[in-house]
């Protein structure tokens, strides 16, 4: 997604990892959708009233998107249009200046789109600036009940309890393993004599740090593993190892807990497991990561969909041996054996200043209809699965393959949300810096959680703590209920 060090005001450090991508409703029970669609699906119940609301008249929707994912939208603008009448104005934009320039054109007053596809972190940013348009009320005149059955997270598209999106786009981390190196007799045998279990699928970090280092070692084969420690990735390692430890970033009375002895140990852990990855996991970007582990020389990865696309590329040497599973769960014996993070995606959101909201936000409700979003999905680009038809479908299913995505499934039904509050930028860059800067032996962990958390007061303190309280309360509210029970 472009340098990471390049950041804009609503943007969470920029990513490269998608530029470059290679490339029924739920209750029907069916495997994939009939050649002859039915006048009362979704989707065509939606363009039937886009119709009716266009009336005639020539409208066309100003549509603002991140360079790279036309492909995706290409199919469902065409079917919209041949449906509706409707015609579309393309803006592309740079993915790193994608929300910058959703804010500055409102800034300016001079919103030059009607329509736009912001990363999902970016909604709560684009709220309090006055950005997009609150959806409640249309989507309580328009949205099919059976919509939200077949959704795998929608927990980005609501700010406050309010609708202003449809998330687009499924990206829940996983870890990929190297099975060749996992299923080895003689490495488990080795494992075995030093840890008294055989390898596997990591249930808890601990023993994903201990496979790590055996096959960074000599008894392993010198495998290291490719997890990043760059400052644009490194800092979504440490909140999934944060929340394994059953911590939530803030109390109840909004006050950060990243410097608790949980975020601590959580940080002192990936210091540690640093000594088990490759030479280079502090510069290499998300295209050289996924080449250095396409390679089949190392043990294991943290990725997305994207990273599983690449990685059964004609030019990868692991296509063959991945293993791919949730990240692991909790410390606890008697908390979530997995606990999954939801920590980008695309969203479908319309402009506070649009003239033709209604339509507008027909199309974004119908991009996500179960038909509109398979023609989206199976094109190469930036869209993974985010629909239950999307796992079932056999074109994606050859592309992703049926290992990752029934975990990818099951990952989406239960992931921690990222952190979607006013401030989201601001809260994680300095998170990502002082997590990087202790990764790489500059800081102590304590001195780095202890600033990180400082700085976060600040910024509460400069938004409103009040205000900031109400977001978090009602981002807890749409947790899993598992995370609800386990994290404090």
């Amino acid at each position: 997604m472009g340098d990471p060090g390049r950041r804009c005001p609503v943007d969470a450090a920029t990513h490269d990892r998608r530029t470059l991508l290679k490339g029924g409703v739920a209750s029907l029970g069916i495997a994939s959708l009939p050649a002859v669609l039915r006048r009362d699906e979704p989707h065509e119940l939606v363009a039937e009233r886009a119709r009716r609301a266009r009336a005639g008249r020539s409208v066309a929707i100003r549509l603002l998107y991140p360079e790279g994912s036309w492909a995706n939208l290409d199919p469902v603008t065409t079917a919209f249009t041949a449906a509706t009448g409707v015609e579309f104005v393309r803006v592309p934009v740079r993915v790193d200046e994608t929300a910058l320039h959703i804010l500055t054109t409102t800034l300016a007053r001079r919103q030059d789109w009607d329509v736009a596809l912001p990363a999902t972190f970016a909604l709560p940013d684009l709220v309090a600036v006055g950005c997009l348009r609150d959806l409640t009320e249309l989507a309580r005149e328009h949205e099919p009940a059976s919509i939200r059955a077949g959704m795998s997270f929608d927990v980005g598209d609501y700010h406050q309890d309010r609708l202003y999106g449809y998330q687009t786009d499924g990206d829940s981390y996983l870890v990929t393993y190297n099975r060749r190196l996992l299923e080895d007799d003689d490495h488990n045998r080795a494992f075995r004599a030093r840890h008294g279990r055989d390898l596997g699928v990591a249930r808890t970090w601990r023993e994903l740090d201990e496979m790590m280092a055996f096959f960074a070692g000599a008894d392993g084969g010198r495998h290291p593993s490719t997890l990043f420690r760059t400052t644009g990735y490194t800092a979504w390692e440490w909140w999934m190892r944060f929340a394994s430890k059953g911590r939530l970033a803030f109390d109840g009375a909004f006050d950060p807990t990243i410097d608790s002895d949980e975020g601590v140990a959580a940080l002192r852990e990936l210091c540690a497991a640093t000594s088990s990855q490759y030479g280079a996991a502090g510069s290499n970007g998300l295209f050289e990561n996924w080449k250095a582990f396409g390679s089949g020389d190392y043990f294991c990865n943290l990725g997305w969909g994207g990273s599983q696309k690449a990685l059964r590329g004609p030019d990868s040497a692991i296509r063959d041996d991945l293993l791919v599973a949730s990240p692991p769960g909790a410390d606890a014996a008697d908390g979530p054996a997995r606990i999954g993070y939801f920590n980008w995606g695309w969203n479908y959101c319309v402009g506070s200043g649009c003239a033709e909201a209604e339509i507008a936000y027909l199309f974004c409700l119908y991009a996500v209809c179960p038909e509109p979003s398979l023609r989206a999905v199976r094109r190469d680009g930036f869209f993974d699965p985010f629909r239950a038809e999307h796992y079932r479908d056999e074109r994606i299913r050859s592309v992703y393959g049926a290992q990752f995505l029934a975990e990818h499934e099951r990952s989406m039904a239960v992931a921690m949300p990222d952190l979607y509050l006013r401030g989201q930028t601001e809260y994680f860059d300095v998170l990502r810096r002082f997590v990087r800067a202790a990764a790489v032996g500059e800081i102590e962990p304590e001195v780095a959680m202890r600033t990180a958390a400082d700085s976060w007061r600040r910024t509460t303190e400069r938004l409103d703590v009040d205000s900031q309280q109400r977001q978090w309360a009602s981002l807890l509210r749409r947790y899993p209920e598992a995370l609800r029970e386990f994290l404090r």
